[in-house]
């Protein structure tokens, strides 16, 4: 009887270890991986990460610049040989000087205007001639502008005489920098001087200079 009974039970009783091993082993693993699943989801979220500032683009940069005699003007332009009312070759020179100021700020200095060049067919039509179209700047010592005037009108106003010049600063100080400049004539003595014997020789003149720079 022992020996019928002994071999099954032992055999089975030997298993049960085994069953109750992984039976609590899977119910460890269950608790381990619900509490990582728990310990996640209560984890706070990380901050994220702001992004990095950005620089502020610069705003636009006006200079306006007016002569230190803005009424009687300093801006003299020579014509050699004088202008008349026939076209001829003619060499324009022109000198300035001015005082130059950020619209919304402080002086930027005060420079000096000079500008030669030929004039292929000077005449007294308008009754300006165009004049020559590269203008330098000159700040200070080692400081300049270079404008390049692509365009220019004359307009009489009655007594007075408007001659303007569109363009850009091509080097230099403000390179890149769109610039008008005007310079504004008595009208009669323009007339008399294309009237004259030798021509308009010489002309004086007030004059502006706007500079803007939209970056």
């Amino acid at each position: 009887m022992k020996s019928h009974i002994g071999g099954p039970m032992k055999n089975h009783l030997k298993r049960r270890p085994s069953f109750m091993s992984r039976l609590l082993l899977s119910a460890v693993a269950g608790f381990a991986v619900g509490g990582l699943l728990e310990a996640r989801a209560a984890a706070p979220e990380a901050p994220a990460t702001p992004p990095p500032a950005t620089e502020k683009a610069p705003g636009p940069t006006v200079v306006v610049c007016l002569e230190g005699d803005p009424v009687g003007g300093n801006t003299r332009t020579t014509y050699t040989p004088g202008l008349t009312r026939t076209p001829r070759p003619v060499t324009v020179t022109t000198t300035g000087q001015f005082d130059c100021t950020l619209l919304l700020g402080g002086s930027v200095g005060s420079p000096t205007l000079a500008a030669t060049g030929p004039a292929p067919g000077g005449f007294c039509s308008h009754p300006l001639d165009p004049g020559p179209t590269q203008t330098t700047l000159t700040w200070g010592p080692n400081e300049t502008s270079t404008l390049r005037m692509s365009a220019q009108k004359v307009e009489v106003q009655g007594a007075r005489t408007v001659q303007t010049f569109t363009g850009v600063v091509s080097a230099g100080r403000f390179s890149g920098a769109n610039v008008v400049r005007t310079v504004t004539y008595v009208t009669a003595d323009l007339d008399a001087g294309c009237d004259s014997a030798t021509g308009l020789t010489s002309a004086r003149g007030a004059a502006t200079l706007l500079f803007v720079k939209l970056f």
